[in-house]
């Protein structure tokens, strides 16, 4: 197992290795980073960045899993998709776990109330009331899910929603129960 952490920039990379040791080594580096990252907010996900640097950095063929919420600009969706093909090319298996809260970041699901949404990579502020932007924010959010959907299809990469809300352990049981039926 390898790993690659990555915000703006790559924050930790740790080639592949097959002992105990390194597991223990990986895990002890992701509970610093997680006890000490604060959310970026201001700066930009260098996914495309990351996702080439992975692809260079990976001699052998391997089995990637990203997570991520995919929220990147629409207009860099064709540059994270040329990182992934990078990744394709070089015959790699790539798995996208794409994370999301559904209740809120999908459905937006919230009191009947005004809220000021933040984009936290941004900082930009827009002020709305959920009733009002309900429909159109759905609308948009499924077309969204669907281009990705589509995107990974054609690119061979297989794509999980992954809700927050539900837990780790019953989306990877059911996941690898599904992947082991094809193999």
């Amino acid at each position: 197992m390898g790993l690659t952490v990555f915000a703006d920039q790559v924050r930790f990379a740790e080639r592949t290795r097959s002992n105990a040791a390194h597991l223990r080594f990986l895990m002890t580096q992701l509970e610093g980073l997680l006890a000490v990252e604060a959310p970026a907010r201001g700066r930009r996900t260098g996914l495309v960045e990351a996702l080439h640097d992975i692809a260079q950095r990976a001699h052998r063929r391997s089995l990637v899993v990203l997570l991520s919420d995919m929220l990147d600009d629409q207009d860099r969706e064709a540059e994270v998709f040329d990182a992934l093909q990078h990744l394709r090319f070089n015959k790699h298996d790539i798995i996208l776990f794409h994370v999301t809260d559904r209740k809120r970041e999908l459905d937006l699901d919230l009191e009947d109330r005004p809220y000021t949404f933040v984009d936290v990579e941004t900082g930009e502020q827009v002020k709305a009331h959920p009733a009002e932007v309900r429909e159109a924010y759905r609308t948009a959010m499924a077309e969204r899910w669907h281009r990705l959907k589509l995107k990974c299809g054609q690119y061979r990469i297989d794509l999980v929603e992954a809700d927050i809300n539900a837990g780790f352990e019953p989306l990877l049981l059911e996941f690898l129960t599904k992947r082991a039926k094809l193999y």
